[in-house]
């Protein structure tokens, strides 16, 4: 179908439901947006890695498109269904000459798209950890088959990073520049050389499968339950892919909106589903690309449309890509940044974790999580009390060391998060971690005045106030004896701050 003969459709649909309907259209497809149902026609082109010029291929992609996207999303995904030309008038069925196919979809509302949610503000831990069980689950159920054995392989790693590389070399000096463009290179060309035996392990141990393949905010719906929608059907080189790789895209994706400690959860909670700790050792590799294949797309867009826009998020892309490249070689840290509430310490964890491919584990959500409480729950408890109890916090103490050696490791640095006031805590992280890494104590204090400041605004995940700052500040166990101390005041710029802690980490 043309351009025009789609516009026939959407006219033939408008006249028997008396009202007026959408057209979504993408460089693919043309999508009808009916209020029910939704119906999608791939456009006859040709981008040599997708091919739907013919009626046959569009009619056999559209079979594998339902066939695969219903194995995560079967409610959305209905049939197959004709569409003729008969007496000059367009419509479904097999009523006159064939002239293509649609899919017929559930029609879910736009505004629940997750990227419009992001925007809002309007995602919250629940429905990250519910994303991540979904897709936990749907990539448990993923067969194994022989085709992770081509589709794994360094060949086509090789081939799909070469092919990044050549479609963007007309970008450079105009949307990245050449010193950006050079560096990303050199170290995903090194990381694929050194790192050669990971690549050949995670096909051994069946890790290659057929993904979903395009898993970001744009292709998930949040409504009743999570919807994923719009996986990749027309090139196997893209959907089959190592699973590290289909989460590194959602990882990315989140971190590309400022949420990185969504990106965290989110991490945590696919491998409690997956326990794919292994894979960590590619996570990295992986949300470079997935970056820099953003940046590509929106670099194409942006060469057609010229809107200043879409340059600053083509940039902000490739930005990304080469914050994730500088961090592939760098060795991983243990650390624990603790102090009193308020000084903010979560947050510059956050920030830290956010420059040097840390995970941030947080005694707070961890509490939470381990009594089953909605993290955004406000819950003003008495200090010593309840979940911040000795005998709960020791558990909950206990949980965070023991995580965070798990992602150690596997490879991947880390941060904890937590008060540590009681001597207890400190004697804890060296019996679990028993020699197995010497972790940086990284003491976050500030001004008084400050963290009065601070702690006079509405805090959700954290119990954190004043009269508990108090209480604390009494029995908070002396900083003394402790290997690796760091002392980062965080009174002020917490940019400063930040630089000061990196300078010092670099000394040891």
């Amino acid at each position: 179908m043309n351009e025009k003969e789609v516009l026939e459709l959407k006219k033939e649909i408008e006249r028997k439901k008396k009202k007026e309907i959408n057209i979504i259209e993408t460089h693919t497809s043309w999508v009808l947006l009916t209020g029910k149902y939704a119906y999608k026609i791939k456009k006859p082109v040709n981008f040599g890695f997708l091919n739907y010029t013919t009626l046959s291929l569009r009619y056999k992609y559209c079979q594998l498109e339902l066939k695969l996207n219903r194995r995560f999303s079967r409610e959305i995904y209905l049939k197959i269904l004709p569409i003729s030309k008969d007496k000059n008038r367009i419509n479904f069925g097999k009523k006159g000459q064939i002239i293509d196919y649609a899919i017929k979809m559930k029609e879910l509302p736009q505004e629940r798209i997750m990227t419009n949610l992001l925007l809002k503000n309007q995602i919250n831990y629940s429905i990250i950890k519910n994303l991540a069980e979904t897709l936990g689950s749907f990539h448990n159920s993923i067969k194994p088959d022989n085709e992770g054995f081509l589709y794994g392989s360094l060949e086509i790693i090789r081939y799909n990073w070469d092919e990044n590389f050549y479609q963007t070399k007309e970008f450079i000096n105009k949307i990245i520049s050449e010193k950006q463009y050079n560096f990303i290179k050199k170290e995903i060309e090194r990381f694929i050389f050194e790192k050669e035996n990971i690549f050949i392990e995670r096909i051994k141990k069946g890790k290659i499968r057929y993904c979903h393949g395009d898993l970001h905010s744009q292709n998930i719906f949040v409504c009743d339950k999570i919807y994923l929608f719009d996986g990749i059907e027309f090139n196997k080189r893209f959907a089959i892919c190592d699973l590290i790789s289909e989460i590194a895209f959602m990882i990315m994706d989140l971190e590309f909106y400022e949420r990185k400690d969504f990106s965290d959860y989110f991490l945590d909670n696919y491998l409690k589903i997956t326990n794919d700790f292994f894979g960590l050792s590619l996570l990295t590799f992986y949300k470079t690309y997935r970056a820099y294949v953003r940046g590509k797309v929106t670099g194409f867009l942006y060469l057609q449309n010229k809107e200043e826009k879409i340059l600053e998020k083509t940039k902000r892309y490739f930005d990304l890509a080469a914050r994730y490249a500088n961090n592939l070689f760098k060795a991983r840290k243990f650390l624990i940044f603790f102090g009193h509430i308020g000084t903010g310490k979560s947050f510059l964890a956050q920030e830290f974790g956010k420059r040097n491919e840390t995970i941030v584990l947080n005694t707070d959500i961890i509490r939470k999580e381990l009594a089953n409480l909605p993290l955004e729950e406000e819950r003003k408890i008495i200090y010593g009390k309840d979940i911040y109890s000795y005998s709960f916090s020791k558990k909950t103490y206990n949980y965070l060391i023991k995580r965070g050696l798990r992602y150690y490791l596997n490879n991947y640095s880390v941060i904890l998060d937590g008060t540590f006031n009681k001597k207890e805590w400190r004697e804890m992280v060296k019996k679990i971690l028993n020699k197995k890494v010497s972790p940086f104590w990284v003491y976050i204090h500030a001004n008084e005045k400050i963290i009065k400041r601070r702690l006079s605004k509405k805090r959700l995940i954290t119990n954190g106030r004043l009269e508990i700052y108090h209480r604390m500040k009494k029995d908070f166990y002396p900083i003394k004896n402790l290997k690796n101390l760091i002392k980062i005041d965080n009174s002020k710029d917490y940019k400063k701050a930040i630089k000061n802690l990196e300078q010092k980490l670099f000394c040891f």
